[in-house]
C-alpha cells in the first residue's frame, strides 16, 4: 500500500511541473486522473485506479493535427472476477483531426496479463492484445453534438456461439452519442447514450443490438494559468445489458465514479 501511495504522489508531482508547447507548433502535454472506479463503456473495469497519459502531438495554421498519445491504468482488482492483486493496462493511439470536429484514429489495446504485445490472433491461445479504429464527429462549436463509433479490427474478440456480419470475425463495435453542456465558470454536465449495433462482446454475443452505456457526467474544471488544470468529476453509468455478465459487470446494472484530473 505504501509503494501505491508513493507511486500516486510521484506521478501527481510529475503531471504538475510537465508540459511544454513548441514555437512549430509541436506540443507536449501531461494528465492524471485519480478515480474511485475505473468504467469504460457500459462495464467496470477496476476499482480505485490511478490513470496516467501523456500526448505529444503537431497542429498546422489549417487546424489539422495528429497526435500519439499514450494512457495507462493501475487498479485495485481485489474484488473483480480476475484474480490479480493490481489491474496494468496500456493504450497507444495515434489520431488525425481536423479543427476538433472530425477525428479518426487507431488504438492499441495491451493489458499485461502474458500476452505478446504484438499478437494480433483471434484470443482463442490466450491472447488479449487488442486493435481498435475509431472515429469521432461533432457537429459544430456551437452545436456539439459528437457520434464517436469504434471497432476491433484486430487481436482478441470472440464470443461462442455468435453470429456477424463478417465471416472471420466479429468486428465488436461500440458507438456513443454524447452532448456536453457549458454552463460557465467551468461547469459542465455531458450525458451519453452507448450500443453495440450487432452481436459482439459488448452484448456478450446474444444480442444482436443492446444500449449498454447511459452515462451522466458532472465536471467542475479550475483553470491555473501558470500550473494546468484540475478537474472533479463524478459520473453515473447504467448498462441495460449488464444483470448477467459476470465477467466485468459483476452482475450489476449501475455504477458510479468519482474522480479528479490534474493536467497541463
Amino acid at each position: 500500500m505504501k509503494k501505491f501511495l508513493l507511486t500516486l504522489l510521484f506521478t501527481i508531482y510529475s503531471i504538475i511541473t510537465f508540459g511544454y508547447t513548441f514555437d512549430n507548433g509541436l506540443t507536449l502535454d501531461a494528465s492524471a486522473d485519480v478515480v474511485a472506479n475505473y468504467v469504460y463503456r457500459g462495464e467496470k473495469i477496476t476499482g480505485f485506479a490511478i490513470q496516467p497519459n501523456i500526448t505529444f502531438g503537431y497542429c498546422d495554421e489549417y487546424n489539422n493535427s495528429i497526435c500519439i498519445n499514450a494512457w495507462a491504468s493501475f487498479g485495485d482488482f481485489a474484488n473483480a472476477s480476475w484474480k490479480k492483486p493490481i489491474y496494468k493496462e496500456l493504450d497507444l493511439s495515434i489520431e488525425y483531426s481536423y479543427n476538433e470536429q472530425f477525428t479518426v484514429g487507431l488504438t492499441h489495446f495491451y493489458y499485461f496479463d502474458g500476452s505478446r504485445y504484438f499478437d494480433m490472433s483471434d484470443g482463442y491461445n490466450d491472447n488479449t492484445t487488442q486493435l481498435e479504429i475509431y472515429l469521432e464527429l461533432c457537429l459544430s462549436e456551437n452545436i456539439p453534438l459528437t457520434l464517436y463509433w469504434a471497432t476491433l479490427i484486430a487481436g482478441a474478440d470472440y464470443g461462442e456461439p455468435y453470429e456477424h456480419p463478417c465471416k472471420d470475425r466479429p468486428y465488436s463495435t461500440y458507438v456513443e452519442i454524447s452532448y456536453p453542456i457549458d454552463f460557465g465558470n467551468g461547469y459542465e454536465l455531458t450525458p451519453r447514450v452507448g450500443f453495440s449495433p450487432w452481436k459482439s462482446y459488448y452484448t456478450q454475443f446474444d444480442e444482436n443490438f443492446t444500449f449498454n452505456n447511459l452515462q451522466l457526467t458532472f465536471n467542475k474544471t479550475f483553470e491555473f494559468p501558470t500550473m494546468g488544470y484540475c478537474s472533479l468529476y463524478a459520473e453515473m453509468m447504467f448498462n441495460l445489458h449488464g444483470v448477467g455478465r459476470t465477467k466485468f459487470t459483476y452482475n450489476q446494472n449501475w455504477f458510479w465514479n468519482v474522480g479528479v484530473s490534474i493536467g497541463i
